[in-house]
């Protein structure tokens, strides 16, 4: 039986082809498929990984992109730890929808602890992240606009990703499982805290 410390739900959201899948498949088993299908619903995927001398389950869940497949995967951020917000920094409409899925990702929260752009005890965190970096060539998205953006909207992180070349996808995860981890051990401390003043 695999023993951890930690376990955190994170979820990947973002307009179809914007290459979810492939960073989520790069992450779980170091594989890149040029002729990925799209997501229908939902994927799940494990990752078990070690943050200093704490090993931190992620269960990772990877969205459709596409319109029709909203009223299903709505149901599957609740309770998430950590949302990935992803874009093609080729395609200035998968960047540009991003309002749109914060929007509905929040819409979808009965649970202050569920509000991503609202700073607060709980310990979601929320990534934005820039795909596709190994078609620079071909760039829409200038990074200094997505880092705006982040900035602007209370992202915990912004990064520019390639899950072809594998730039900076162990960074993604790795940085929201250490976040996540120190949120939770922040939680504990101040609940010890509490228990021991009574």
């Amino acid at each position: 039986m695999e023993d951890y410390n930690h376990v955190f739900k994170v979820v990947l959201v973002g307009n179809t082809t914007v290459g979810k899948t492939s960073l989520v498949q790069k992450f779980t088993q170091n594989i890149f498929s040029i002729d990925q299908q799209a997501t229908i619903g939902v994927d799940f995927w494990l990752k078990t990984l070690k943050v200093d001398n704490d090993l931190i389950k992620l269960h990772i869940w990877d969205t459709a992109g596409q319109e029709r497949f909203r009223s299903i995967t709505r149901s599957y951020y609740r309770n998430a730890h950590a949302i990935v917000f992803v874009y093609d920094l080729t395609s200035p409409r998968s960047f540009q929808c991003i309002p749109e899925w914060i929007a509905d990702v929040e819409s979808l929260s009965n649970e202050e602890s569920l509000k991503v752009l609202v700073a607060s005890m709980s310990f979601i965190v929320s990534v934005l992240a820039a795909n596709k970096l190994d078609k620079i060539c071909d760039r829409q998205v200038p990074m200094r606009v997505g880092r705006g953006f982040s900035a602007v909207n209370g992202f915990e992180c912004f990064v520019e990703t390639s899950a072809l070349d594998s730039t900076n996808v162990n960074f993604l995860f790795e940085y929201v499982a250490r976040r996540l981890r120190d949120h939770m051990k922040t939680i504990m401390r101040r609940f010890a805290v509490l228990y021991s003043i009574r």
